[in-house]
């Protein structure tokens, strides 16, 4: 009998592909926004820094994440 290990994220759950498609849409505002408000916005508003605040803390979940999650290893 093998023993699941609880912890461990399936890199094929469906709730995993959809935290991934929402982490590739926030790469892809920030991407496009943060550059643009850079040069030509010299004053940031404080609803600006708090959505900053945010997106870097959904960054650093999906950094520990990563940690918990499977993988497949290819290379035999």
């Amino acid at each position: 009998m093998r023993k699941t290990n609880n912890w461990v994220i399936i890199q094929n759950n469906p709730y995993k592909i959809a935290w991934d498609i929402f982490i590739m849409c926030l790469l892809m505002f920030t991407t496009i926004v943060i550059p643009y408000r850079l040069a030509f916005i010299e004053d940031e508003p404080r609803d600006w820094l708090i959505a900053y605040y945010v997106l870097d803390s959904m960054f650093l979940i999906d950094i520990l994440l990563w940690f918990v999650t499977s993988y497949t290893d290819t290379i035999q």
